[in-house]
């Protein structure tokens, strides 16, 4: 580690004969100034507090020293497990340095921790025979190829679901034949009703003319009656006359 803390938290970088604590578990450390390895801090007793920190070299300080000194090696803690990430940027963005090879399986652990990383890779050593693997690509492959699974799956119909669309078919079908029947039937209440019409229709006049008639011949017969009792009134009060006199 190239950061470690005294007893209020400060950070301090290595330097010959300084003794300071883990960051991360706050364990003693003791400053490695030496003329083979950078210079470094190491617990006093040996223990491996955060399993994904791999041995710092040059290349790692090189490239932290690219950055201020507050976003190196910052503690991230979620879901009660902390790590130390090499670089943080303010807005949360986690830079991992990796010098060394790494399983997928890594890979995304810590993928799913940080949320928000960039990989830097030493690639010096095998630039030649490199080839880009994304977890990312991989999972849209994977996923790609269940989607496919589950379409000709899903293409080759179950008996039941087959009987099923047989018989959908088979009342559409039958739908069909009923509003044909329905159409049918409409059109010949229509011709009924037009030919009654048609029948009916010459005869109204004649009808009309036949209660007309009616009329008149009613108006006379009361006419008459009227008349005629008229006339035996006039004959009974002539003969009452005579018989006073």
């Amino acid at each position: 580690m190239l950061i470690a803390v005294d007893e209020n938290r400060n950070r301090l970088s290595p330097r010959k004969g300084l003794t300071a604590y883990c960051q991360l578990c706050g364990n003693p450390v003791r400053a490695h100034c030496g003329d083979i390895y950078i210079h470094h801090w190491k617990h006093i007793v040996e223990q491996n507090c955060d399993p994904w920190k791999e041995h710092e070299t040059e290349w790692h300080k090189s490239w932290k020293n690219e950055f201020p000194k507050d976003w190196q090696e910052v503690i991230i803690i979620r879901d009660n497990e902390k790590h130390v990430a090499d670089i943080q940027t303010p807005n949360g963005l986690v830079l991992e340095l990796q010098n060394s090879s790494i399983s997928s399986s890594t890979i995304e652990e810590r993928e799913a921790f940080y949320q928000s990383i960039i990989w830097l890779v030493n690639a010096e050593t095998f630039k030649t025979n490199f080839r880009i693997s994304s977890a990312v690509k991989r999972r849209l492959r994977e996923a790609e190829n269940q989607y496919h699974g589950y379409s000709s799956y899903r293409d080759q119909d179950s008996p039941e679901i087959q009987d099923f669309k047989e018989q959908i078919e088979k009342c559409k079908s039958e739908i069909i034949n009923l509003n044909y029947e329905i159409s049918t039937l409409e059109s010949r209440h229509s011709k009924i009703i037009e030919h009654r019409d048609n029948r009916i229709r010459p005869l109204i006049p004649y009808f009309k003319l036949r209660l007309s008639r009616l009329d008149l011949l009613n108006e006379k017969i009361h006419r008459s009656i009227y008349a005629s009792a008229l006339r035996e009134l006039a004959a009974v009060k002539s003969w009452q006359k005579s018989f006073r006199h």
